[in-house]
Order: structure tokens, then C-alpha cells, then sequence
């Protein structure tokens, strides 16, 4: 039986991690006016979406939990974040330096660790090898309220590097249309559909039959968005035999990237699935990007080398090795091509199509 949109769309919306109400409302909150997402887009994602869905085994979303493995890059992100700036308004100008200069003398994973690794000498004070971080803090802050401000927010950083994380390969119309967006973390990207460069982008993947988001979080903000430490866009090729890991956000981490690969293949693998590395040219000539709203990062030249799965590798020469993959494509047993956005966006607020290149002047 040949299922209608309306029908695909009646389907999967009971699956949704949040309701179109909700998304009506968070869309209304950034954008104002009187939006109907249901109406605009739910249709246009059930139809392009649905063969992904039965993939997925009537789901939305492949689910894990992860490590929240974070690169150097990520902590200090972090701890700009949750302690730097945390501190700033709330300390007096010196407390604010001695806690400043004292902190960042410690390497990232002495940080995350919340332990000194080696005897060291700070102000003309010594600090003993495998002393906590925050109880040495006590050793130069004497003011009691403020170096308990200190070290609640170095404890509020310590305890998101310690925390365990979800990681979603998702095709949720919300999960990727905030696939930029993070009301609680300080990053952002071009597809942010808010403010971004190409914040049409995030609608034409949601709306597309190859887009997923593969994305760890630590929680939900109250407007139901993840709470984002890392994403990156999974794009399916056209037969459904695979997909490409585009580039990763806000840094590259290839533990969170692992995690991904073997989630997709453990999942969506058959009787031999097997990865690799191929060049971004190659994967680039095998691309098609409809319409102009989104900046595809592999044919845009950001990534020098695409992983890339195949479902079922079992006819390749090579059934596994750091060059299978590779050598699949160039002796022609593996052909997948890809097909990425849509060339028409609806406007969440009026329902009318928008150019990309209106994006700007009719969103704001």
C-alpha cells in the first residue's frame, strides 16, 4: 500500500522528541510572528524522510551512550566558559587575576583531572604533586564568599567533563533544524537558522532524503534543544548503501567521530560493513547539492579526507584495511552517489517560498 504524506507524516510525528506545538513556540520566541511548522514543513520531512525511517527500523533516531571525551580545544572551551567567565562579574579585580593566573597555569588535562601533576610554586607559595586544583585555590583567595564562587564554577566545569553523554544519529525535523543552535553552550555555526550565514541551510537538510544528525549532548534546555558539545551532518547516498561524516562541530574529535561509526554500522551495518577514508574530491564528484541554501563542507573544500561506510562491503576485494574503502572506489565495487538539500524552502513564518538568496533580507 502506497502511503500518502499526510499518512507518513501521521506515522512519524509520534515519534518526534517534542511536539510541532513546541516547535511553533521556540520558533516564535526567535523569530516572532505566528509560525506553523506542522503545516509548512511536516509533509515535505514525513515524505523525503520516511525511507530513513524505516531504515532506522521505525524510528527517528539511533541512540547511544557515550564517554564525553573532549579534545584540549573543547576543555578550554569549557573552561572559558563555565569558569572564566562565570567568575568575572562576581569577584573583586584581584580575586578575578590571582584565580585567572593561578588556573591557567595548569595544563587541560590537570583541569579535567582537578590534580596538580608535578610539585609547582605559584606567588612564592608551594603546591605539592596531586593536590586538587580547587583546594589549592584556598592557598590564594582568602576572602571565604569568593573563593566559594571560585570553586563552584570550577566544579560546575569539572562535572560536565566527568558527565556521560547521549549520541543521537537523528532525523527529528527539530534535532536537525537546531543542528547550530545551543541556548546553554557558547557555539554556533552558518546553519544557525536564527542568525546564520546559511540559516536556510538547517531547513533544507530537515527537509531533504539524505541528511541526519549525528550529535552528543548532556541534556535538554527547557526549550527542548540538546544541549550540544559536538556535531556533525551524516549523509546518506541515494540507494541507502552507506554514508559520509561531514565535518565536525565545534571541533574535531575523533573518539566522538568513532562513536558515531560504529553506533551507524552496529545499527544500519549487514554482513560485513566496512569504513574508511576517501579523498573529499572523490566523494565531491559523486555529490549533488540541491539548491543554494546550505554550505556543504566537503565540496566547499573544508575537508581534505571523508569517512565513509558501507553497509555491505562483502563483494569489495578488499574486505577490510586502512585502504579498503578507498580501493572499493577506485576499482569500481562501490558507486554510491549523493544527494544533499532541497531547492525549495518554505519561510516558517509565511509559508512562502524563499530564495537563498532572499535568505537574508526576508528573515530578519
Amino acid at each position: 500500500m502506497v502511503l500518502s504524506a499526510e499518512e507518513k507524516l501521521e506515522i512519524m510525528e509520534k515519534e518526534m522528541r517534542v511536539s510541532w506545538g513546541q516547535i511553533d513556540a521556540f520558533i516564535q520566541d526567535q523569530l516572532g510572528g505566528s509560525p506553523d511548522t506542522r503545516t509548512n514543513y511536516g509533509p515535505i520531512w514525513a515524505e523525503n524522510k520516511y525511507d530513513l525511517f524505516k531504515l532506522f527500523g521505525d524510528k527517528l533516531c539511533l541512540t547511544s551512550e557515550v564517554e564525553n571525551t573532549l579534545s584540549d580545544s573543547d576543555i578550554t572551551r569549557a573552561y572559558e566558559e563555565k569558569v572564566l567567565r562565570e567568575i568575572k562579574g562576581s569577584l573583586s579585580v584581584r580575586t578575578n587575576l590571582v584565580a585567572a593566573f593561578f588556573l591557567n597555569q595548569f595544563s587541560r588535562e590537570e583541569l579535567r583531572l582537578n590534580r596538580i601533576a608535578a610539585n609547582t610554586e605559584f606567588s612564592g607559595k608551594k603546591i605539592s604533586k596531586g593536590m586538587k586544583v580547587t583546594k589549592a585555590l584556598k592557598l590564594f583567595i582568602p576572602d571565604k564568599v569568593e573563593l566559594d564562587i571560585v570553586q563552584t564554577a570550577f566544579s560546575r566545569f569539572i562535572q560536565e567533563l566527568e558527565a556521560k553523554g547521549r549520541l543521537d544519529v537523528s532525523i527529528d525535523f527539530f534535532d536537525i533544524l537546531c543542528m547550530s543552535v545551543n541556548d546553554r553552550k557558547d557555539w554556533r555555526s552558518c546553519h544557525n537558522f536564527i542568525n546564520g550565514e546559511y540559516g536556510g541551510g538547517a531547513f533544507s537538510y530537515a527537509l531533504d532524503s539524505s541528511s541526519a544528525i549525528a550529535q552528543i549532548y548532556t541534556s535538554y534546555s527547557e526549550s527542548g534543544v540538546a544541549d550540544k558539545i559536538w556535531r556533525q551532518m551524516v549523509w546518506f547516498d541515494t540507494d541507502l548503501t552507506g554514508v559520509i561524516l561531514s565535518r565536525q562541530y565545534p571541533s574535531t574529535n575523533s573518539n566522538n567521530r568513532k562513536a558515531t561509526q560504529s553506533l551507524i554500522m552496529e545499527h544500519l551495518g549487514k554482513e560485513l560493513p566496512v569504513a574508511g577514508f576517501v579523498s573529499a574530491g572523490t566523494i565531491g564528484q559523486r555529490t549533488r547539492n540541491i539548491g543554494d541554501y546550505h554550505y556543504n563542507d566537503i565540496t566547499k573544500g573544508a575537508m581534505e579526507k571523508v569517512m565513509t561506510i558501507a553497509f555491505d562491503g562483502s563483494n569489495f576485494s578488499e574486505k577490510s584495511g586502512r585502504d579498503a574503502m578507498r580501493n572499493a572506489f577506485i576499482n569500481d565495487e562501490y558507486n554510491p552517489s549523493y544527494r544533499i538539500g532541497v531547492d525549495s524552502v518554505p519561510h516558517p513564518i509565511s509559508g512562502y517560498e524563499v530564495e537563498a538568496y532572499e535568505w537574508d533580507e526576508e528573515w530578519y
